[in-house]
């Protein structure tokens, strides 16, 4: 993470709120990442988690998962190759599927039904091409498929010339915590993978699985490979069978970015310390937050004076709302208007998925920490987009 001082210089130069994602930080959890699952498990990274981070982890994983229309232009934006691309979704459209084969795409289709999958093969048969597809299994949830319908495109797989079944994916959910959970999914699978071998003699060579690893918060022990190690153990049992791609989102960046929000009114009610900043939850939100009521790993940023009485504050962001409440009861020196907050642990999801168009606020700026801070997107008002079109 940045050090006091550079982030002191970061916000004479930039203003706040901002998100400032540190590369080098970023590289190295990459870095041992792979060292732990070694060469042989390649690493996707699910650009759903921060989108402004592809280019920079392009030469360091070996897939990006995409999930929308949108997110696919953004890779075609940041020139990431197609075959590194999984073009994954709940929902595809014909036109954007297209839309890829009119742009060559090379990479992989997940399919998440029986519709996507015709759909897919349409544009293959239409365009002459032959197309990889994942089958999505589901974990009981809206995506992927049942195992009937697997194997109902299994028999099909036959007459679809164009029509070449790579593996199976498999994403359940995010932030587990037992690593048993992880172990019984595996197996899960493999039940399958043996199924279709031994009733339609079509082996499943390669399993996207996305582990969904926990990533903690509201600690301030950094690392935590610990949840890798395990997960490599019990990838391990099955690596004589499968091709492992493993798709860590959230547990890749989360430890690589940090919001910084300013200080910009301070006020003691009914006995009771406020601080308000000029960022809030419309731009921060931690997974399980709840109303402040659990502090991250936060730091205050002062200036340069030397009050050191400590008090409890509550820290309250811009909005207009009660719930706007970023920490609560929270324990810090003295704090004075102009003093900084840093939201460290910020690289994962923040930085799109919360609400940013309630009470047309600016967006905040986005920066990158490599040999130098660097502004990768302007703040942008959102007033336009939260009022009517008028000629």
């Amino acid at each position: 993470m940045l050090s006091e001082e550079k982030l002191k210089g970061l916000v004479k130069e930039f203003g706040t709120p901002a998100y400032v994602f540190d590369i080098h930080e970023l590289r190295k959890r990459v870095k041992a990442i792979k060292g732990i699952l070694g060469d042989q498990i390649e690493l996707c990274f699910a650009m759903k988690a921060n989108p402004f981070l592809i280019s920079y982890l392009d030469p360091f994983v070996d897939k990006f998962e995409v999930c929308s229309p949108g997110e696919y232009l953004i890779c075609k934006k940041e020139k990431i190759p197609a075959q590194k691309i999984v073009m994954s979704g709940v929902y595809k459209r014909l036109e954007d599927i297209k839309d890829s084969f009119q742009d060559n795409f090379n990479g992989i289709y997940t399919a998440e039904s029986i519709d996507q999958y015709e759909k897919i093969i349409f544009c293959a048969q239409n365009g002459q091409k032959k197309v990889r597809i994942l089958l999505r299994f589901t974990s009981g949830s809206q995506f992927g498929m049942s195992q009937e319908d697997i194997e109902k495109i299994i028999l099909k797989r036959e007459t679809d010339d164009f029509a070449e079944i790579v593996g199976i994916h498999f994403f359940s959910g995010t932030q587990k915590k037992n690593t048993e959970l992880i172990r019984y999914e595996l197996n899960e699978i493999d039940s399958l993978c043996k199924h279709i071998y031994e009733k339609y003699h079509v082996k499943i060579n390669n399993i996207e699985y996305g582990a969904g690893l926990f990533f903690d918060y509201f600690s301030k022990e950094d690392g935590m490979l610990g949840e890798v190690k395990k997960l490599k153990a019990i990838l391990d049992s099955y690596q004589n069978r499968y091709h492992f791609t493993i798709e860590l989102g959230r547990y890749l960046c989360a430890e690589c970015g940090q919001y910084i929000s300013k200080v910009v009114d301070i006020k003691n009610n009914n006995g009771k310390n406020y601080c308000i900043i000029d960022g809030g939850i419309h731009h921060l939100n931690y997974y399980g937050q709840m109303l402040g009521i659990k502090v991250p790993d936060v730091q205050v940023v002062r200036k340069d004076h030397d009050i050191n009485t400590e008090e409890k504050w509550t820290v309250c962001g811009a909005l207009c709302t009660i719930h706007d409440i970023l920490l609560k009861d929270f324990k810090a020196l003295k704090i004075e208007k102009g003093d900084i907050f840093v939201f460290n642990n910020s690289g994962a999801y923040s930085v799109t998925e919360t609400g940013y168009l309630f009470l047309s606020r600016d967006l905040p700026q986005i920066l990158a920490a490599e040999d130098k801070i660097e502004l990768i997107r302007g703040s942008r008002p959102t007033f336009d987009i939260n009022s009517r079109d008028i000629k």
